[in-house]
């Protein structure tokens, strides 16, 4: 995937998977179950088993349930002459017909770049959670919701960790999500999704849960997910640019994960963030309009792509310590085997990152590591990742 961003995070060009677009110029549950073979176990399955069969009112009677609580955003950000004269130079290359396509522009200095999302309704009012990258550096943001009122909205906090805002419209009185719990989450499960693909407003789709705890590592810089803290939920639901921010609905109606990027060159490979981290970080940036994410600062290789017999002992390498961090204040060194932190044995690359996610900033991890066979004992003060990466 190949995503270019400026330094101050303004979108330059979605040559890949960022959902967000460019706006250019009764055959009944029960009757299912008793068609099932004789003997079956779906057969003699309960009221409650019956309902996750899909009937051919299931889908419909949940996008009238729940789809009042879903808006279309489209936000307008002027185009730097960076912005342009990038542009201007790739419009010969191969993926010169994709840039065109996103942005529908010969990139004259001064044109807008508008950009269309899908958000879902946090509060009734009037507080909307979406992806960052549909409002990240716009001078103006609209919603429109299901009713076709339209609003002006102000952008109250961002998250570049989890690729998260809300924004606020003047209303009251809307209807809400109710947001499911994404750890309870089944492979084949299915979902269905709410967006704004392409500005066709309201769009439906619906497919299977594809894969759980998915990392993408070379989704943005600045993206929780590239030091794998960060894990998504894979869905084969149809997405495209412009349904960044909508919903992943459960078949009860409960938002269980926010759709956020897709891989461009594959079929029906999307990716949403879990509701449970979705669900945190709003609420969080309601109240403070910022996320505090602990920040050790090490990228670290996974055992089993040691060389060979290196990883039949516990531990993880460190491959690349980031200066300044708290790894690099606290003297972990690159080729270090992080053993332990606070006595837990490590194994692999996950149990470092889960075991800083639950810390707070400020707090100290005793780090014990293997250097030049000794091991040595570390004391390292947890700090707030960077808003920005090198």
């Amino acid at each position: 995937m190949k995503i270019r961003y400026t330094r101050a995070g303004a979108l330059l060009a979605v040559i890949s998977g960022l959902l967000a677009v460019p706006a250019i110029a009764e055959e009944s549950r029960e009757g299912i179950v008793q068609a099932l073979p004789a003997g079956t176990a779906a057969q003699s399955a309960s009221a409650a088993h019956a309902s996750q069969f899909l009937g051919p009112n299931t889908i419909p009677d949940l996008v009238d349930s729940v789809s009042p609580a879903v808006v279309n955003i489209v936000s307008t950000s002027p185009m730097t002459r960076d912005q342009a004269t990038r542009i201007r130079e790739q419009r010969n290359a191969d993926n010169a017909r994709r840039i065109r396509r996103y942005f529908g522009m010969d990139g004259d200095p001064g044109n807008q770049v508008r950009t269309t999302g899908a958000g879902v309704i946090i509060r009734s009012d009037g507080f909307i959670l979406t992806s960052l990258h549909v409002v990240r550096g716009a001078d103006s943001v609209k919603v429109t919701l299901k009713d076709g009122r339209s609003f002006d909205a102000s952008v109250i906090g961002r998250d570049t960790f989890s690729d998260l805002a809300t924004i606020k419209i003047n209303a009251t009185g809307l209807q809400t999500v109710k947001f499911g719990n994404a750890d309870k989450l089944r492979l084949g499960q299915w979902v269905m999704a709410i967006g704004n693909p392409y500005a066709y407003e309201n769009s439906v789709s619906a497919g299977l849960i594809s894969g759980l705890g998915r990392e993408a590592k070379a989704f943005t810089q600045a993206f929780g997910a590239r030091t794998g803290a960060l894990r998504f939920i894979q869905t084969d639901v149809p997405l495209n640019p412009g349904s960044s921010g909508g919903p992943l609905f459960n078949l009860q109606g409960e938002v269980v994960g926010i759709n956020s990027f897709i891989r461009d060159e594959a079929q029906n490979i999307g990716f949403a963030i879990p509701s449970n981290v979705a669900r945190d970080v709003g609420e969080k940036l309601i109240k403070q309009g910022t996320v505090q994410h602990p920040y050790l600062g090490i990228e670290m290789r996974d055992p089993a792509e040691m060389p060979s017999g290196a990883g039949l002992t516990p531990g993880v390498e460190v491959t690349k310590v980031k200066v300044p961090s708290p790894a690099s204040s606290g003297g972990i060194e690159v080729g270090d085997i992080i053993m332990s932190i606070d006595t837990n044995q490590i194994r692999e690359p996950s149990d470092v990152s889960n075991m800083v996610a639950t810390r707070s900033v400020g707090e100290k991890l005793q780090i014990t590591v293997k250097r030049n066979g000794s091991e040595k004992n570390l004391l390292i003060k947890i700090e707030n990742l960077p808003e920005e990466l090198e």
